[in-house]
């Protein structure tokens, strides 16, 4: 079973997954070095060619400069992708604390249309359940201001605000029609909530 995190930055995913781990033992999915990085994206790959080449070129499309291409490719696309296959493996429950659905966050830089947005979700593999943060925006901030590191903050403050708005209006348009995706969900409100194993085994879709 794979249980998959999507959320804004801050809005307590990591948290939740180290909360996660030690009350009800799920554990995180990781990968150990490049050789199964490149094994396991190279697996699903082929499995997934729609998915991973769609995302590949819309890293293409949405990176500024080489450097901005280099971190999306390992970040968003090959870790995401390693993680899901290497997750489909496993025999008890898992956690992909940032799954290829963050990459609706991840990807662009400006803000999308629903259709776009859509079009892009469909081609995803699904996970078993997608659990949802939505969590207000000054207790988000609170949280990446406690934080040593900031994500993206290599590329710039001016990047990064423009980076935050279009998040903010994408998540606002993916919550708009997940719920109406074939998709289960559930949804955490609250910082220090933590998914719940057996809510998420019982949720209906």
């Amino acid at each position: 079973m794979i249980i998959e995190f999507y959320g804004l930055p801050g809005s307590g995913k990591t948290t939740a997954a180290q909360k996660l781990k030690e009350v009800q033992g799920v554990e995180p999915v990781t990968i150990t070095g490049r050789r199964e990085l490149c094994f396991l994206s190279a697996k699903f790959a082929l499995k997934n060619p729609k998915a991973f080449f769609l995302t590949f070129g819309l890293i293409l499309v949405n990176s500024r400069d080489l450097k901005m291409f280099y971190y999306k490719l390992m970040n968003v696309l090959l870790y995401r992708t390693a993680k899901y296959e290497k997750a489909l493996e496993a025999h008890m429950p898992v956690l992909l604390d940032e799954g290829l659905f963050q990459n609706v966050l991840s990807l662009f830089e400006r803000p999308m249309t629903k259709e776009k947005l859509l079009h892009y979700a469909r081609v995803l593999p699904k996970p078993d359940t997608l659990v949802i943060f939505h969590i207000e925006q000054n207790k988000r901030q609170k949280l990446l201001n406690a934080r040593k590191r900031i994500p993206r903050r290599e590329f710039g403050e001016e990047y990064r605000t423009q980076w935050e708005r279009a998040m903010e209006e994408n998540d606002k348009i993916f919550r708009g029609f997940i719920s109406e995706f074939p998709l289960k969900c559930v949804f955490v409100e609250e910082l220090d909530e933590v998914p719940d194993v057996e809510r998420i085994l019982n949720t209906q879709r």
